[in-house]
């Protein structure tokens, strides 16, 4: 009966809001729980599993299949075609000489019915939430619009709809080929203001400082975390939920939101390296069996005023290795010493880049090697930040092929198979690179 009354749901909401969808969702889910007997916490993949269940809106999705194969076949009444246009109709350069036989849902809001009654044509693309919280079920990430083509004869307008994330301002790509590179890739924006216009006797509204934007564009390409890489390590190693983990990921986010203000008002730029990068591209969270927060600074971008800054903000230094020009390398703790922030510092050669790493009791050198990568911005726990954006490869050097898999005991000085040993310090200079605090 209430499998029954969820696929009705699913061919009846399909298009309602995103309110009433989540409603329904979360019936499903309670449903699940009572008949299996399950406490609210309890994984509702894992219940749906055993009930052989799927959820009711991937439902709609074989619902909405449906219904383009009906469109495309003629066997449906008028209003649907009126509704669901093929590209193949659409005057626009793009679909036209393409001759694409998809189907486009037209954009239904009340406020862009002027739009409609003067003859344009709106076609939306949606892509999944790109930020993931990953206190939530993957089953509840939802499809967001990210751009539209409003078309009418030649005339084309590519509308992209940025998301305000707090912090910054999110866009999607537009899809297919566009002559505004701003908007090739997903991005993230500094917050910007606008200002009014009347050009050609027409009031517009543009940001106030366009220059600022174009020159931020060439560094604002985003990349959200990997959700199938996720839902895959969580649905066979499953989620640690105990206490420690519970607090070290607290205090973690903590000292990574002390690390963001502190470099970003010294305008340092970093990145999410080692262990915190893993738990980012494998699991869209923080590896809570770590125990520190690692990230990553190009040496040509340190500054002398880091390590003040970061004591002005709760974070002392705890160890000081190597020289700016060899293996330099710091680590804060908190005040309970619970957890470490190690920083990483990046040396780039012709072929490759590189970070060191000191052995304290006898003075050994080591090297990491990773192959050549950029910067991208993603969202981690709420938080702006940056990361690889060649990430796997990234992750591969430093891990190898099995870094799906969670290894608990890790030796920093043999693990790592991008890892060489790099000589030894003089011992003689050992006061001044080897700091221990």
């Amino acid at each position: 009966m209430i499998k029954q009354t969820m696929l009705y749901a699913s061919t009846i909401w399909t298009s309602c809001s995103a309110e009433n969808l989540q409603k329904v969702f979360k019936l499903q889910k309670r449903a699940a729980r009572v008949i299996l007997g399950a406490d609210t916490k309890a994984n509702s993949v894992q219940l749906f599993r055993k009930l052989d269940w799927v959820p009711f809106f991937h439902e709609a999705k074989v619902n909405r299949s449906l219904m383009v194969y009906k469109r495309l076949s003629g066997d449906c009444p008028p209003y649907m075609s009126q509704m669901l246009v093929r590209n193949a109709d659409i005057n626009e350069r793009s679909s036209r000489h393409g001759q694409l036989n998809l189907v486009c849902p037209r954009f239904k809001r009340e406020s862009e019915g002027g739009l409609r009654t003067q003859g344009f044509l709106i076609a939306c693309d949606k892509v999944p939430e790109p930020w993931f919280d990953s206190s939530k079920d993957f089953l509840s990430i939802k499809s967001i619009v990210s751009t539209c083509n409003i078309t009418q004869a030649d005339i084309v307008i590519e509308l992209v709809i940025f998301y305000d994330r707090k912090s910054y301002l999110w866009h999607g790509p537009i899809q297919g080929t566009t002559t505004a590179a701003l908007f090739k890739y997903q991005a993230a924006h500094t917050k910007f203001s606008i200002e009014e216009k009347v050009i050609d006797g027409i009031h517009i509204s543009i940001p106030a400082d366009q220059k600022k934007i174009t020159l931020e564009t060439s560094q604002s390409q985003f990349t959200g975390c990997n959700l199938t890489n996720a839902q895959a390590y969580y649905s066979k190693y499953g989620r640690d939920v105990s206490q420690d983990a519970v607090l070290f990921k607290k205090i973690a986010l903590e000292v990574l939101s002390t690390a963001i203000t502190a470099l970003d008002r010294l305008g340092v730029r970093f990145w999410l390296s080692s262990g915190t990068c893993l738990g980012w591209f494998r699991q869209c969270d923080i590896i809570p069996h770590s125990k520190d927060v690692d990230i990553g600074i190009w040496i040509k971008d340190y500054n002398a005023l880091l390590i003040a800054a970061f004591e002005k903000n709760g974070l002392f230094l705890k160890h000081k290795f190597g020289r700016m020009d060899d293996s330099f390398e710091l680590s804060f703790r908190t005040k309970e010493d619970y957890v470490k922030l190690d920083i990483f510092f990046f040396y780039e050669e012709k072929e490759y880049m590189w970070n060191g790493g000191t052995q304290a009791k006898t003075g050994k050198k080591f090297k990491y090697i990773f192959p050549k990568f950029t910067l991208c911005w993603t969202e981690f726990l709420l938080k702006k930040v940056r990361i690889p954006c060649e990430t796997e490869s990234y992750i591969m050097a430093n891990y190898g092929r099995n870094w799906q898999i969670p290894i608990k005991e890790w030796n920093w000085k043999e693990s790592p198979p991008n890892v060489r040993e790099n000589g030894q310090w003089d011992e003689k200079d050992w006061d001044e690179v080897i700091q221990l605090f």
